[in-house]
């Protein structure tokens, strides 16, 4: 999908994550196992506006945790 289209649009649009609804403690798991799970999980512990949360990186596949 991402290869059919130089920009983005209204599919792409809907797969956006709104971090700003999330108002509960968060323990995040990422690993650099995966571009998609280590720039997610960084994402998230950015914009999760709540105060309690965690972050947890593995060098390999963070299902283990």
């Amino acid at each position: 999908m991402i290869e059919s289209t130089s920009t983005t649009n209204e599919y792409f649009e809907d797969k956006h994550v709104d971090f700003s609804k999330i108002k509960v403690p968060a323990y995040i798991a990422g690993s650099y196992s995966t571009d998609v799970h280590t720039l997610g999980s960084l994402r998230a512990f950015e914009e999760i506006p709540h105060k309690d949360k965690w972050q947890v990186t593995h060098t390999s596949t963070s299902w283990l945790d």
